[in-house]
């Protein structure tokens, strides 16, 4: 995938397992001590953090966002909480 092609995200499951990838993935690369890969992906894949994620999103497709903007700021939000909860 490159920056002109965008995931191919067929319903709220795809979204979550998106938001929880790209929130990691960024979070990881910071390179801050206890939040590796693992850790991070440990931390996003609990029950309520995905309900969390699939709530959001589901909330603002049903008014009518468009999906992908949708996505894109659960995804932004989700980044914001993680960091949030664990103050870094």
């Amino acid at each position: 995938m490159n920056t002109t092609t965008a995931p191919n995200l067929n319903d709220t499951t795809d979204v979550a397992g998106w938001v929880v990838a790209k929130v990691a993935l960024s979070v990881a690369a910071e390179g801050i001590p206890g939040h590796d890969l693992d850790t991070v992906m440990a931390h996003m894949t609990t029950d309520d953090v995905l309900n969390t994620i699939r709530a959001d999103y589901d909330a603002r497709c049903d008014r009518g966002d468009n999906r992908g903007s949708a996505a894109s700021t659960v995804g932004l939000r989700a980044l914001v909480a993680y960091y949030d909860a664990f103050n870094l």
